[in-house]
């Protein structure tokens, strides 16, 4: 059984004549895989439009039998709705939001996490619960 699939194509262009195409094709099951190559070869690329950061030109992404991108019928779930976990190279947290406004920023529910002391255990784990009004 196939649980991803993807098969994209990106253009990126910087400055006047530097251009970067990315041509990404694999399938994978429940398995643990890697994207490995040098620096600039397309892995964070490859893993944003995975994840709905970025929108590739052409091709599919199809996670668990659903479609999260797919350029020839112009679906594109949007990053909210894709259920993908992604730990960022660098921090990426959103000055103007407080510790807790960060923390719960990517939740569907606010109200949920803090029923079900969620938040709690987190600000436990990392012993943060005298930041929560600070801001990054």
């Amino acid at each position: 059984m196939t649980d991803m699939e993807v098969n994209i194509s990106k253009k990126i262009t910087t400055g006047k004549s530097n251009e970067f195409i990315l041509n990404a094709e694999f399938k994978c099951g429940n398995e643990m895989i890697v994207l490995f190559g040098p620096t600039g070869a397309g892995k964070t690329l490859t893993l944003n439009c995975i994840a709905g950061l970025e929108r590739p030109d052409t091709g599919y992404i199809r996670v668990n039998n659903t479609v999260y991108y797919d350029s020839g019928t112009d679906i594109n779930v949007s990053p909210q709705k894709r259920k993908v976990g992604y730990l960022f190279q660098n921090y990426a947290l959103l000055p103007h939001l407080t510790v807790e406004e960060n923390i719960l920023f990517g939740l569907h529910s606010k109200k949920d996490m803090k029923d079900a002391k969620g938040l709690e255990q987190m600000l436990d784990t990392f012993e943060i619960h005298g930041l929560l009004e600070r801001y990054p």
